[in-house]
């Protein structure tokens, strides 16, 4: 009777650990290394973060045979621009003309994939788009050749999606 009342007591403690050992929780595992899918709304006030822009122009005067030419570029090569779509103001004047005077007409370029857009617009009023997509204008199309004119940046839209 001892050996079988010792018996039944070490494995009530064997259970007993089991079952203890049994109830603990378990870990879950960690999420912060998971990668983040970040998805910036592009406008106004954000997009210098995420493009580098030049342009130069020369002869935009009233008889030049001018040009106007922007270079946009992503800066982030991990990320995808989608439908990023530059708008830009093309403004044309002669000289006695004041500001609210001038004409305009809008114009929309947009860029690839990688953020990327080139165009030139010349005294003609044509625009050469060579990287990225010509999307049209907003108003009349107009030769510059008898107008000084000049181009601004209007907006800017679409979304830089990248995972970090």
């Amino acid at each position: 009777m001892k050996r079988i009342l010792s018996l039944l007591m070490v494995v009530s403690i064997l259970l007993s650990t089991l079952l203890f050992v049994s109830c603990q929780p378990t870990e879950e595992p960690d999420n912060e290394n998971q990668p983040i899918r970040t998805v910036v709304e592009l406008n106004e006030n954000n997009y210098w973060k995420y493009f580098e822009i030049s342009f130069d122009s020369n002869n935009v005067h009233a008889g030049g045979d001018g040009t106007f030419g922007y270079k946009i570029m992503g800066v982030l090569d991990y990320a995808l621009y989608e439908d990023a779509v530059f708008t830009f103001d093309v403004i044309y004047y002669t000289e006695g003309q004041t500001d609210d005077q001038y004409q305009s007409y809008t114009m929309r370029i947009g860029c690839n994939a990688a953020g990327d857009a080139v165009f030139e617009t010349t005294h003609l009023g044509m625009t050469n788009v060579t990287v990225g997509k010509y999307l049209g204008i907003d108003g009349e199309l107009v030769s510059f050749e008898n107008y000084n004119w000049k181009i601004h940046f209007k907006s800017v839209t679409g979304k830089v999606i990248y995972i970090a």
